[in-house]
């Protein structure tokens, strides 16, 4: 398709941001990830968040020898999960990062109901063979942590935030990220400093329910 061609299907909304001839809007955007630490933040709070709820199931399992005992327990398991978590994630996000060549490169589609976050083919098949790789290791180990994250990883290379359902819409401009939080799911949404405000004033006002952070 040549260029006149194209520019009768897609209609440019803002820098790199085209409205097709479907009526959804799509742009693409390729993220540093040694420079940009949003990917490793959001795992890392998901990794932190599993370790502390075991430690809290063995919080409770003991609770009846004492709260004491109880609570020293938890707070040794607490303690090796996060560490073990942060030090598995260090060397598993250096590892995809290299991978990757450095770049997080992702798709978006977005239209009056809801934007979809797509991540290139490419990079998703390799993201599914490291993931597949982490929770045989985590198995193996007997690692519930690492092999339980490894299999989210490698479920799924996109993610959907239905605009009606989002309740609370978090903007971080400085990190070129906008995070929608619904009941159920978490989407981030990537969008260059140019296109950063078109994208973020276009779901504010699509989510009439949603609460507003910067």
């Amino acid at each position: 398709m040549n260029t006149s061609e194209r520019s009768t299907l897609n209609t440019q909304v803002a820098p790199g941001v085209y409205r097709c001839d479907d009526q959804k809007i799509r742009w693409s955007y390729e993220m540093s990830m040694w420079r940009n630490p949003t990917i490793f933040f959001t795992v890392w709070k998901i990794l932190v968040g599993v370790a502390c709820g075991l430690a809290l199931f063995m919080f409770f399992l003991e609770l009846g020898n004492g709260f004491t005992r109880a609570g020293g327990l938890f707070l040794k398991f607490a303690g090796y999960g996060v560490g073990g978590a942060t030090a598995l994630l260090l060397v598993g996000y250096m590892l995809v990062a290299s991978l990757y060549g450095g770049r997080y490169c992702v798709q978006f589609e977005m239209d009056e109901k809801g934007v979809l976050h797509k991540q290139m083919p490419r990079q998703f098949k390799r993201a599914r063979g490291l993931a597949f790789t982490g929770a045989v290791v985590g198995a193996a180990l007997g690692n519930p942590t690492l092999m339980g994250a490894s299999a989210l990883a490698s479920a799924r290379s996109s993610s959907y935030s239905e605009f009606q359902k989002v309740k609370r819409i978090i903007a971080r401009r400085g990190r070129n990220v906008i995070h929608i939080h619904s009941s159920l799911t978490r989407n981030q949404v990537y969008a260059g400093g140019e296109q950063f405000d078109f994208v973020l004033q276009y779901i504010v006002t699509h989510c009439p329910g949603a609460r507003m952070k910067q």
